[in-house]
């Protein structure tokens, strides 16, 4: 069974400040991690996390993991429903942003990953390497749909 995290994303600066932790320990963890976008100017950011860039228009390996794998998917709230196809087939979907109010969130909850120290590091190496500010918080916050076959309902944390 082969495991992959899929981090779609117009901007790489963006997925590496919101999901980079969660990108390195995965990772770390022998989990392919592929950010699909369209924005190759950073990819030495993500080589630092350990992921490597897809094209949004190369579905054929998406599906096919879909077929005999775990795959999670993360993206920006704002990804908005048309950019949404992108996301499915998949086991979880986690979506980083903040919640405008509840009826914007539906079935989401909140849910956190805690950063491991090695994650911390490349995230801030990752985020030095975009031009961005290196200050790392010791966890990233996503929200998560009530109906995801992963993890127990009342998990605050992601992958526990």
């Amino acid at each position: 069974m082969s495991y992959r995290i899929d981090v779609v994303t117009d901007s790489v600066p963006d997925a590496i400040r919101h999901a980079g932790g969660l990108m390195f320990d995965r990772r770390r963890a022998g989990w392919q991690v592929v950010v699909v976008t369209d924005d190759a100017v950073h990819s030495r950011a993500l080589t630092i996390l350990g992921a490597r860039i897809e094209s949004p228009g190369d579905a054929e390996s998406r599906l096919s993991v879909a077929e005999r794998g775990i795959r999670t998917v993360v993206a920006a709230r704002s990804q908005g429903p048309a950019g949404w196809e992108l996301l499915k087939p998949c086991n979880e979907l986690l979506l980083w942003g903040h919640q405008v109010d509840e009826q914007s969130t539906g079935a989401m909850r909140p849910v956190r990953h805690d950063l491991s120290t090695a994650a911390q590091i490349f995230k801030a190496q990752a985020l030095f390497s975009t031009g961005l500010a290196t200050i790392v918080e010791q966890c990233e916050q996503f929200w998560v749909g009530s109906d995801s076959r992963t993890g127990s309902q009342t998990s605050t944390m992601v992958g526990r």
